[in-house]
């Protein structure tokens, strides 16, 4: 407090020219001698710390660090099966409908799990895989009946 900053006490009507005649607590300057605190000033803050910074690799949308649950999520192995046998379906149509059951129930254990399981885009990518397999083998069988 400077002497230029004069400051009125409210509640004992002191005027406060300098540092010894108020004290600071939690920020606010209060007056020494009645321990009212003075709303119209706050005792300068010490500068922020800078926000932790996290590599892109390391961080969700925004900058934010991770939450617990995000990091501690595992992958549904569902979704993983789904997946790899949505790729087979592909060579070899005999794994589609497993491809497909293993990736909608993958999907619906993920989206129960509230956050302990991740791994939603290999089951959809697995499912579509599958169907795409399936419509093939039956466009196939029909060329082949037909033709």
């Amino acid at each position: 407090m400077s002497p230029t900053n004069a400051e009125i006490c409210f509640k004992c009507g002191r005027v406060l020219l300098s540092s010894e005649q108020a004290y600071v607590v939690r920020g606010k300057i209060v007056c020494a001698e009645c321990d009212k605190l003075l709303q119209s000033k706050q005792a300068p803050q010490p500068a922020p710390s800078p926000p932790n910074t996290y590599l892109a690799s390391e961080s969700s949308p925004g900058n934010a660090a991770p939450s617990k649950s995000e990091s501690s999520a595992k992958t549904s192995k569902l979704a993983i099966w789904s997946f790899v046998l949505g790729i087979l379906s592909l060579w070899c149509g005999v794994t589609a409908i497993p491809a497909l059951v293993f990736g909608i129930v993958g999907l619906v254990n993920i989206n129960q799990s509230k956050g302990q399981l991740k791994g939603a885009g290999f089951a959809i990518a697995g499912i579509i895989m599958s169907l795409f397999a399936m419509v093939f083998m039956v466009i196939v069988y029909e060329i082949y009946l037909w033709g």
